[in-house]
Order: structure tokens, then C-alpha cells, then sequence
């Protein structure tokens, strides 16, 4: 009670005395004697407690071992209201723990007699606090952990025009560049294309210096009359297609399977000399002299004839595996009835070499027997430290939840010692879920953590308890059920000031 309150109580008090002392007294009651008698008013004066507050609101009308009329003014007891000069204030009253009002009905049911109705009716009061205590940190924690959470982008369900365009001149530039890159692909495709058809063209001209000198353009439409091939030519059939354009004869000696090409006509720069020296023409190819047109075709014979002749293209000769001759070339012409390539001469056998010895390799040597690795230490329960805190802590566990873990326990306060509470948790933590009752086993096992590691973060308590829920699907959830009953019970806390919740001892 403030020092505002107590004047005012005091002011209060003085008024009634003053009041009464000028009024004429008949007699003086019993109950005036009794409890006033022969004492100072002021001896009798002291502030009211909690629970006397609580229980009285307002003054009573009559005033006993008063006679007379007396001003029904009521006034808050505890309240704070200031009276003086006729003008009383009022202060709102404060906001009362559900936990310290329960408490304070649950001592004067203890007090003043025996009322097993009402006691019952507080122990259940309770315990709803308790539960809707921990539904609120359930929520609480749900509601941080959505708050952390990264929000979700939240896009207008209708763009505005401005973002449409936007959205139309990216998809331009995107079009755009896409373009770019598919002219970029065909010209490089193209360009392949080139190179593959300039490679082959390459690979299909001779460029040998004979076939070079026999491709030049000659001039003119004159020919020159060739004894040698008239009387080859003039032996053969009138409509045979190789007297036309495209001519091949080949001629063979009698033992070295050599042909070569005979051009119907020769330039007008070739001598008599350059035809009568055969060693010139290279043995084994054939060329042709376009001078004609094709087969068959005797008006273009004709507008051949009057026009001038065009570059000769000579024709892929067949390839043909070269031999060293056994005799000299005979210069005399033998007429061959087929222009069909002659047969590649067939090479002789060669031996085969003889496979090399086969070498064994040395036996290899028997891999190491691997050694037999040491068990692994097995890790020991860490000891819990005697010291003022724990030992608190301890009495403050057997004050909260001694009936949880041991029901059947009485231990007398302060309750076990330091050690016997760690043993006693021990084994309650060593049980299996499944196999007996959950909720003590969950709750040593929270509370044997925390006290061999003090103050933890919230995940790896939840992390801890997670681990001991596995022994049973039915006891998912309820370690974070027990965790929160602690914190019902004022046993724990969860302090959420840092980045991360810490669970701790009250």
C-alpha cells in the first residue's frame, strides 16, 4: 500500500472520530468498549492485508456504538480514495494474479475450517490456470516461430498498367535477344555447311601438274586431227557410247597390268614430240576430254562444234595400287574390248610374326590381415556438481513435481540431496516409454538434462526429448507437453530476451 493510500485511510478515519466526538453519546455500547477501551486510536490504526482487502469492499452504513443519523457514504477500502473537503478520488483498482488470489482462498479454507467443496473446487481452478498457461506458451511459441519465418511474397492480384508494360517490353528484349541468338546458330551452321562442301570439292580435284596443264581453257573450236587415235576410233562400233565424249581406252602390256588414260583429241599446245614420249603419262590414270558433249547427243556435237570449248573437268580416277614393273611399257597399243578398271594385282602372304612369350607376373602378396579395432569407450554419465544452485534447484523440483516423479514419495522438505535427486532421475530417464507411465519419464529426463548442463536453448531441450520419444509412437508430443507443465508449475522458465529461447530453472 502506497503512502497516498495510507493518508487517505488516515483522513478518512480522523473525519468518523471527529464526527462522533461532537455528537451526544447516551451510553457507551459494549462492542465501542470492547474495542476501543482505554487505547489511542491511533494504536489501533495499521494497514489491512491482501486478503482482508479482498474480502471487505465498502463500509457499512451503520457504525456500532453510534447513536444518530450518520451519512451513508460508502467508501473503498483499500482503494486509495482521498477524502477531504467533500471531494473523493478514486484509483483504479490493480490487476490480481489468478495464481496469488487462488492461493490466498486456498489459505483461508485452510484457516477457517474444514470446507473439502471449496478446497476441490480451487485445486480444479488451478489446474486450468496451469493448462491454459501452457496452451498460451504453445501459442506463443507457434506465433514467434511464424514471425521468424521469411513472409511470403504477396503479389497484386490485378498489375497495374505500369507493370503490364514492363512486363511487355522484357518479354520484347527477351524475344529479341532469342532472335539474335537463332541468326547467330544458322550462320554458324551455315558456315559449316561451306567449309564441309569446300573440303569435299577439294578432296575430288586432282591437282596433279598434268591434270592442271589438261584443264586449261583452250581457244577456239578448231581441233587438230590425231593419226594415232583416228585409227584407234575409226576400229570401233558406230554407236558405241565411248566413241562419243568421255573416251577411255587402256592399254596393257602383255605382263604388267598398267593402264592409262587416251585423250580423243589433244590441245592445240601439245607437239608431235609430247605425244610420241609415252613415259610422260603417269601409269595407273585415267583422264577424260570433254570435247564432244555427252553420249548420244549429236546436235550438241553440233552447237559445240560452233562455239568455243569451256574448262574440262576431269573425273575421279579409281584408285589403283602401283607395282614395279617386271618389263619395260611396250608402246604398242592393245585395243581391250572393256573399260572396266583392271584387278588391283594380289600382294603375296605375308608371315605372321610369332606371338610373344608370355611372361607370368610374380604371385602377388597377400594383403595385411586388418587388426581388430578397440571398442569404443562408452561414454559416462556426466556428474552433477554439488553447489548452492543445484541444491536449490533441487528443493524447488521435490516442492513442484515431487508427486510426478515419485507419487508415493514423503519426503520431508527440503526433500533428497543433490546427488540422491540426480540418481533418482537416473533411473526414472533409464526407463522405456512404452514399457510405464511417460510423463515422469519425459519430465526426469527434461529436468536430468538441465541439471547437468544448466540453462539450454529451447531446440536442443526439444531435441533431447525428441530422442526419448522414439522408444513409443504414442508418446509423440508429449515431451513438449511435460516441458510446459514445469513451466506451469513456476518450476522452469523459457527466457526469450536473446535470439533463441533459453529453458532454465524459476
Amino acid at each position: 500500500m502506497g503512502i497516498l493510500d495510507s493518508v487517505s485511510r488516515l483522513s478518512l478515519t480522523t473525519d468518523d472520530i471527529l464526527t462522533a466526538s461532537n455528537r451526544t453519546i447516551a451510553d457507551v455500547g459494549p462492542f465501542t468498549d470492547a474495542v476501543l477501551g482505554k487505547h489511542h486510536i491511533t494504536d489501533i490504526i495499521r494497514d489491512a492485508e491482501e486478503g482482508e482487502q479482498t474480502l471487505f469492499t465498502h463500509r457499512s452504513a451503520d457504525v456500532g456504538g453510534v447513536k444518530g443519523p450518520v451519512d451513508p457514504k460508502p467508501v473503498a477500502v483499500g482503494a486509495g480514495g482521498m477524502v477531504g473537503a467533500g471531494v473523493g478520488t478514486g484509483v483504479k483498482d490493480k490487476e490480481q494474479d489468478v495464481d496469488v488470489l487462488l492461493n490466498a482462498a486456498l489459505k483461508l479454507v485452510e484457516t477457517y475450517g474444514s470446507m473439502p467443496r471449496a478446497k476441490s473446487h480451487i485445486e480444479d481452478m488451478l489446474d486450468r490456470a496451469s493448462e491454459a498457461r501452457s496452451r498460451i506458451s504453445l501459442l506463443e511459441d507457434e506465433l514467434e516461430e511464424l514471425k521468424n519465418a521469411e513472409p511470403a511474397s504477396t503479389e497484386p492480384d490485378m498489375p497495374s498498367l505500369k507493370d503490364e508494360e514492363r512486363a511487355v517490353v522484357k518479354m520484347e528484349a527477351q524475344l529479341n535477344a532469342a532472335r539474335r541468338r537463332r541468326d547467330a546458330l544458322r550462320e554458324q551452321i551455315a558456315q559449316k555447311q561451306r567449309a564441309r562442301t569446300n573440303a569435299q570439292s577439294h578432296t575430288n580435284v586432282i591437282s596433279t601438274p598434268t591434270a592442271v596443264a589438261r584443264t586449261r581453257t583452250r581457244p577456239g573450236g578448231g581441233k587438230i586431227r590425231n593419226p594415232f587415235l583416228a585409227r584407234i576410233t575409226s576400229s570401233l562400233a558406230d554407236k558405241d557410247p565411248d566413241a562419243t565424249t568421255n573416251l577411255s581406252i587402256h592399254l596393257a602390256a602383255d605382263s604388267a597390268s598398267e593402264s592409262f588414260l587416251v585423250d580423243q583429241q589433244p590441245p592445240q599446245w601439245a607437239d608431235d614430240s609430247m605425244m610420241s614420249r609415252s613415259e610422260s603419262v603417269d601409269p595407273g590414270v585415267e583422264s577424260i576430254w570433254d570435247g564432244r558433249g555427252e553420249a548420244g547427243g549429236g546436235e550438241d556435237e553440233e552447237e559445240e562444234d560452233g562455239e568455243a570449248e569451256g574448262t574440262v573437268v576431269l573425273a575421279i580416277p579409281p584408285v589403283v595400287a602401283l607395282s614395279p614393273p617386271t618389263s619395260p611399257v611396250r608402246t604398242a597399243p592393245v585395243l581391250r574390248s572393256s573399260i572396266a578398271p583392271t584387278p588391283a594385282p594380289v600382294r603375296p602372304p605375308v608371315a605372321a610374326a610369332p606371338p610373344p612369350p608370355i611372361v607370368e607376373p610374380p604371385p602377388a602378396k597377400p594383403p595385411p590381415e586388418p587388426k581388430p579395432k578397440a571398442d569404443a569407450p562408452v561414454a559416462k554419465p556426466q556428474q552433477i556438481q554439488v553447489t548452492p544452485e543445484t541444491q536449490a534447484n533441487t528443493a524447488l523440483i521435490w516442492t513442484t513435481v515431487g508427486k510426478v516423479l515419485e507419487p508415493s514419495s514423503n519426503y520431508d522438505p527440503p526433500g533428497p540431496d543433490v546427488l540422491e535427486t540426480a540418481s533418482i532421475l537416473q533411473s526414472l530417464s533409464s526407463q522405456s516409454v512404452a514399457s510405464s507411465d511417460p510423463q515422469p519419464v519425459l519430465t526426469a529426463t527434461l529436468l536430468l538434462y538441465l541439471l547437468q548442463n544448466g540453462p539450454s536453448p529451447l531446440p536442443a531441450i526439444r531435441t533431447a526429448l525428441a530422442d526419448k520419444e522414439k522408444d513409443s509412437e504414442s508418446a509423440s508430443g508429449l515431451g513438449i507437453k511435460a516441458l510446459y507443465a514445469c513451466v506451469a508449475k513456476k518450476l522452469l522458465k523459457i527466457d526469450r530476451k536473446g535470439r533463441e529461447a533459453t529453458v532454465r530453472f524459476e
